[in-house]
């Protein structure tokens, strides 16, 4: 089921959840983690599913560039969607409502794990691609060793003793 517009009351309740859903309070920040999940779920809510991918794949993509791990992405999509449906709960009483909040969540929380999966395809294969240029280099350095130590015997051998 692909999530239309809602209607934008529906957008301005969520919105006003912001706080609550991104647990503000605990982390004190001004771009709590999962901010950029909440955002997206409001943008597909409004409507703006083409420019939701963009913008969320640009937003997961820089948080694994930075260095954070898809484990944390994933588990902060989880924890925003876990909260908004607390929230929402309380929030919004009409269950056609209800539905398209919960189908759009879940459409981002699908997309989150789709980058994340990428992300994490792409990490293991830089890694193994390092691991096969550290290998690599161990064995050129081995094979200089090995022609280093010949070098030596051959050398002590032509230098008579003195």
């Amino acid at each position: 089921m692909s999530v239309g517009p809602a209607l934008p009351s529906l957008v301005d309740r969520l919105a006003i959840l912001r706080d609550e859903v991104l647990d503000t309070a605990g982390h004190g920040e001004l771009d709590p983690p999962g901010a950029e999940i909440f955002a997206a779920i409001l943008r597909v809510l409004a409507g703006g599913r083409a420019s939701t991918d963009r913008a969320l794949a640009q937003a997961v993509t820089r948080r694994l560039a930075w260095g954070e791990r898809e484990e944390r992405v994933l588990a902060d999509a989880e924890q925003v969607f876990d909260r908004l449906i607390l929230a929402i709960d309380r929030a919004v009483e009409h269950p056609g409502d209800l539905m398209l909040v919960v189908d759009a969540g879940v459409e981002v929380a699908g997309t989150v794990a789709r980058l994340a999966a990428l992300g994490a395809i792409a990490r293991a294969d830089r890694d193994r691609t390092q691991r096969i240029r550290d290998e690599l280099t161990q064995r050129q350095l081995e094979d200089a060793l090995t022609q280093q130590r010949e070098n030596l015997r051959r050398l002590e051998a032509e230098v008579p003793d003195a």
